[in-house]
């Protein structure tokens, strides 16, 4: 559980401290704050707006982050942990994209976000499958040893 928490909080604070200096560099640049409208809309305070919108990126972030532990369960197959990944990074990842950044309003948004999301899924996917190769590597290596040992 301890791992989980470690987790998600770097997740989170890496998410807002990418997500300050995004902002940061929009308004130098721009002088307009990164929101978008239809998330501008509702709120009357663009500060409290923007601060919620880092709280909730990093939230997202965060499952991202501690959802990987998922892969390390070795009792349960690559198939079924990267569906588990799925289906709970989607529940984080769809509400707060959709609130946020305007997935279901804007097309370049669902397509930017769709592309994101498929990408870090796929980075996710490798490293775990990375990381069962090498388990399997190890226990085939020890069982080769064990066998040559019995001879």
């Amino acid at each position: 559980m301890i791992k989980v928490i470690n987790r998600a909080w770097q997740g989170f604070s890496y998410a807002v401290a990418i997500n300050l200096c995004i902002f940061f560099v929009i308004v130098c640049a721009t002088k307009h704050l990164p929101l978008v409208p239809t998330y501008r809309a509702y709120f009357t305070n663009d500060t409290f707006a923007m601060m919620l919108q880092l709280v909730l990126v990093g939230l997202m972030s965060a499952v991202f982050a501690a959802g990987t532990v998922i892969f390390e369960q070795s009792r349960i197959g690559l198939l079924w942990q990267s569906l588990l990944y799925f289906i709970v990074t989607s529940l984080v990842w769809i509400p707060i994209s959709g609130f946020c950044f305007g997935l279901f309003v804007y097309k370049q948004t669902m397509i930017s976000f769709l592309l994101s999301y498929i990408g870090t899924y796929v980075v996710c996917w490798f490293v775990a499958y990375r990381t069962n190769k090498k388990e399997v590597e190890a226990i085939n290596l020890k069982l080769s040893q064990l066998r040559n040992e019995v001879k």
